[in-house]
């Protein structure tokens, strides 16, 4: 095999999926340059889930020849959850990640959360998520009501489902087969780690206000409902197929 960028040194992939994420991509980028630093363990892999607002052309312009940056462009409009997977399982490292692109989270919780478990990350199944701090009130009881629904209806302990990161052993990629689509990626992969007594371990990250564009997801009411919806939705259907699709 020709090491074309490195990926034979790469432990650490982190897909990043960008649906018209245009504004934020030079503040998004930039930040993770400093997060690598001088690092050549790590690659991020940036998703354009579809754009249509010229992101799939900033892209390629603002990462230049950073081999450490890498793009995968996914043909057609597809939901939040098949950009991230489209993202993970096209890295090169033995620990895969997922985190946002809308600057709410820093790309640099990623990194340092992995260096803080990597011996166990590395070592077998796990998997490290992050845990939101600094979140409005109201965003916190929607998001403990959501965790103790889907909690109740699956019989598991799940909470902040939706924080970002994800991190966890390539491993684990071969139990995700029915990976959901949209938003409920971070449910199903949190469910099918519970169901195999897969370690979820906290890491404490701070969440701010997304700074531009317009949230995909729950950043307002509105979206907090559809989100919410389809969810529910997507929770009956993964308890029917509990036993069959999660082993």
């Amino acid at each position: 095999m020709t090491e074309r960028d490195g990926s034979q040194r790469i432990q650490l992939s982190v897909a990043i999926p960008c649906y018209n994420e245009k504004e934020s991509l030079p503040e998004l980028i930039q930040a993770c340059r400093g997060a690598i630093g001088e690092r050549q363990d790590v690659e991020f892999v940036f998703v354009d889930n579809g754009s249509d607002d010229g992101t799939a052309e900033a892209l390629p312009r603002l990462i230049g020849t950073d081999q450490r940056m890498r793009i995968v462009t996914v043909t057609g409009r597809h939901d939040y959850g098949h950009g991230i997977m489209t993202g993970v399982r096209a890295g090169a490292g033995t620990v895969r990640a997922w985190t946002h692109a809308d600057l709410q989270t820093d790309p640099a919780d990623v990194i340092d959360a992995y260096d803080l478990h990597r011996d166990e990350l590395r070592g077998g199944s796990l998997i490290v998520r992050g845990k939101r701090t600094g979140r409005p009130f109201f965003d916190w009881v929607f998001t403990a009501g959501m965790s103790l629904v889907c909690s109740v209806v699956l019989g598991l302990q799940l909470r902040d489902i939706n924080a970002q990161p994800k991190i966890f052993p390539v491993s684990v990629l071969d139990r995700l087969s029915a990976a959901p689509d949209g938003f409920a990626l971070d449910l199903y992969l949190l469910t099918v780690a519970r169901r195999n007594d897969i370690p979820i371990i906290e890491y404490p990250v701070r969440f701010d206000t997304r700074r531009y564009g317009v949230s995909k997801g729950g950043g307002t009411l509105r979206g907090k409902f559809r989100i919410t919806s389809r969810t529910l939705q997507y929770l009956f259907q993964l308890k029917r197929d509990i036993n069959d699709d999660i082993r």
